[in-house]
């Protein structure tokens, strides 16, 4: 077992330890005082009893699952009768009252990178206008902007970044002046990173003094959500109704006061 510079240095090379993943130490004194610096952020910053379970579902993974009675999810009907008619349109009432009453904020994950359309930069930042050239994020607050206007609302956006793809989506609003939505009324949240393990739930090292990390995807949106306080902000601002969607989804009828 390493030992550490300092006290606080020491409890944390010794909760690797007790984690069983000390491996990621094997090229410690190879490392660079910055390099060792670096690793024992990234320790600092990992939640073991995660790591742990995560390994522990890995090595169970052979094992049978068993998800009980599984049952089909009710599902909405589009209209068929007058009486069907008459249900949407009550619904469709109820939601122009919600977006008009400031109740409705709109969320969209954009993490991803858009690798298997050639582009290798933010799928948000992919241009579907064929004349246009207008971007998916551009048309989205474009939507989200016309939406405002037409309940006089002020309809919060959300926008989940990652790694990979906040810089430039955050340049992108700049370049163009928010689309003319209020800073204050565009929010970003990038999405967390979790660590990297191999089939025997053992950390993986990216390089000798870095463990791998990976995003953790869209269920990520909201453990962003509530440690960034944005949650706690919007209840408290009296939004009920979150409306979400995923970036590569041009066809979404946002805010849909029906649905």
């Amino acid at each position: 077992m390493i030992k550490g510079r300092n006290e606080r240095e020491r409890v944390t090379i010794a909760k690797v330890y007790r984690a069983r993943q000390g491996h990621i130490f094997r090229w410690w004194e190879e490392l660079s005082e910055e390099e060792k610096d670096s690793l024992l952020a990234q320790v600092s910053s990992i939640d073991f009893r995660f790591v742990t379970e995560m390994g522990r579902r890995l090595r169970l993974k052979s094992s049978p699952v068993s998800f009980g009675e599984l049952m089909l999810p009710p599902v909405v009907h589009l209209p068929q009768t007058e009486t069907d008619e008459k249900r949407f349109e009550d619904a469709k009432a109820v939601g122009k009252e919600h977006l008009r009453k400031g109740k409705v904020a709109v969320a969209t994950v954009a993490g991803g990178v858009s690798s298997r359309m050639g582009l290798f930069d933010s799928k948000a930042l992919l241009k579907v206008g064929p004349i246009t050239g207008k971007t998916l994020i551009q048309l989205f607050a474009e939507k989200i902007a016309a939406i405002r206007k037409r309940y006089s609302t002020l309809l919060p956006w959300l926008i989940m970044t990652s790694d990979a793809t906040d810089k430039r989506i955050r340049e992108f609003f700049e370049e163009n002046q928010n689309f003319g939505l209020a800073k204050g009324t565009v929010h970003f949240l990038k999405q967390g990173m979790v660590p990297v393990l191999d089939e025997r739930g053992k950390l993986v090292m990216e390089e000798k003094g870095r463990i791998a990390l990976s995003p953790d995807g869209h269920g990520g949106f909201f453990d962003v959500l509530v440690k960034s306080g944005l949650l706690e902000g919007l209840l408290k601002n009296g939004i009920e109704d979150l409306f979400y969607f995923q970036v590569d989804n041009p066809a979404v009828k946002v805010a849909d006061p029906t649905f």
